[in-house]
């Protein structure tokens, strides 16, 4: 076995080895290869550095070099990345779908599964040039929450940010709608003045849209707690789904960087 072959055989075995990755750089200088040589360390350096990863301009530099290297090589020595999906807003859901598959190649099922366990590697040992293709593709979905990120850190470089919504929801019956939507508006308008505080009548107005949001900016946790406080004021809804509905839950807004 070559000692170039050695050296490609250590890091697949583990990518995340820059000790291995920096001495195999300072062999290809040895040996007249000063553009794989400036890859390897530029991929050593961006897998230190803090945060998603996506935009650091150590990336930049290497997709510029990227292009002139064997693309073989490339995904032997420099697979040190991954692409974690955090998070999206419910009602985009369809779209996120859509979009890992165009960018990663699954299957209706496997996508569907990957948005359904989160968080989730939606690319998993990649170089840091396909890792960034794929990161700009899914982030056409809006709202999409995810991160290129060296392959052995797991931790979400940003915090996602909720609001507590109450909805009312009514079912279509001939001849019964609009009476069910004046009972469900005047139930939500009961529960927005007692958390809200505002007046009955400022209840009243904000129910009209039938989704009212009752607090803004929370944590994960903080959201799923208000959410279940919140729930102890609602009136019992019907099991079988025959008359209008009260639910309040945490919507998706925003993510927030913590590196």
């Amino acid at each position: 076995m070559s000692e170039e072959a050695a050296f490609l055989l250590a890091l697949k075995a583990n990518p995340a080895d820059d000790t291995a990755r920096l001495v195999y750089a300072d062999w290809l200088d040895d040996h007249d290869q000063p553009r794989k040589a400036e890859y390897l360390r530029l991929v050593a350096w961006l897998a230190r550095a803090a945060g998603d990863l996506a935009e650091r301009p150590e990336g930049d530099a290497i997709r510029a070099l990227s292009p002139s290297l064997p693309i073989e090589w490339r995904a032997e020595a420099g697979a040190r990345f991954v692409v974690t999906l955090f998070g999206y807003e419910v009602g985009h859901k369809i779209n996120a779908i859509k979009h890992i598959r165009e960018a990663c190649g699954y299957s209706l099922y496997d996508a569907k599964l990957v948005t359904e366990n989160l968080p989730n590697r939606i690319a998993d040992r990649v170089t840091f040039e396909r890792a960034h293709e794929v990161w700009c593709h899914v982030r056409r979905s809006p709202t999409a929450a995810l991160a290129v990120l060296p392959i052995e850190r797991d931790r979400p470089p940003f915090e996602s940010r909720f609001n507590v919504v109450a909805e009312c929801y009514v079912p279509h019956r001939p001849r019964e709608t609009e009476r069910l939507r004046r009972e469900a508006r005047a139930a939500l308008a009961v529960v927005v003045a007692r958390v809200l505080g505002v007046s009955d009548a400022e209840a009243a107005r904000l129910a009209e849209s039938e989704s009212v949001v009752l607090t803004y900016n929370l944590s994960a946790s903080e959201a799923d707690a208000r959410t279940r406080d919140i729930q102890k004021l609602l009136p019992l809804s019907d099991p079988l789904g025959r008359t209008w509905s009260l639910s309040v839950y945490p919507r998706y807004v925003e993510t927030v960087a913590t590196e």
